[in-house]
């Protein structure tokens, strides 16, 4: 999101059922869907990032559309699966798995480790928490966990969301939070570098057993192209 903090967002993760048309899925996903999604108005700037290494189950990408208007979120969700154009030939693809969506309206403050710095991969992580540790588990994560990982350097901005009720989103899938943390390095390898990081945080009782992990995904970014 490059330095934005919306008010909300529209966050989707998908698969391949089959990855030799991985070309294919990307053309139509930056030339078909992603016009599609924003036609209304309702949301704007797309970012999409995929995992060509990702196995099944990790999801190959990852897009999140932004809403920066004042609305109701149940009737964002609505304006999403309502493009003209999404029954027309060519306006679905059939190897599409659905891993997650949600309409995630804005959690916490704004978390900047480093300014002014390029985004061309993201760490994302939906979660749940212990029920009745609410109050707990967000103080850790704000006040510790994001300042934490910031200060590695491997990431340098990061983001927290909360879902709205999930219950009323008709074939929403995932976890209450989300969280996105942008790179300038490589995902993969700035995911990577922050094990031995996760080790000491670990020895000083910095990490939380409030989290309940849902998703993870790690990813490059395709669109917008530099």
């Amino acid at each position: 999101m490059e330095g934005r903090y919306p008010s909300a967002l529209y966050w989707a993760l998908n698969e391949l059922t089959d990855m030799s048309r991985a070309d294919e899925f990307n053309k139509w996903y930056h030339r078909i869907h992603i016009p599609d999604c924003t036609h209304n108005g309702v949301y704007s700037y797309a970012n999409r990032f995929i995992n060509p290494d990702a196995g099944e189950g990790e999801g190959y990408s990852l897009v999140t559309y932004e809403i920066h208007k004042n609305m109701d979120l149940f009737e964002a969700w609505e304006a999403m699966g309502k493009s003209p154009r999404a029954d027309q030939p060519g306006h679905q693809f059939e190897a599409r798995r659905s891993l997650g969506t949600g309409v995630y309206k804005k959690l916490g403050g704004e978390y900047r480790g480093r300014y002014n710095r390029p985004v061309r991969g993201v760490f994302a992580v939906v979660a749940n928490c212990v029920p009745g540790r609410e109050e707990e588990f967000n103080a850790w994560y704000e006040d510790i966990h994001i300042p934490d990982i910031l200060e590695t350097n491997m990431f340098h901005t990061a983001y927290r969301y909360e879902c709205i009720d999930v219950s009323r989103l008709r074939g929403a899938e995932g976890g209450k939070y989300l969280a996105i943390y942008e790179t300038e390095l490589n995902a993969a390898k700035a995911s990577e570098a922050m094990a031995p990081f996760r080790v000491k945080w670990q020895e000083a009782g910095r990490l939380s057993d409030t989290i309940q992990g849902v998703r993870r995904f790690t990813g490059q970014r395709v669109w917008p192209a530099d």
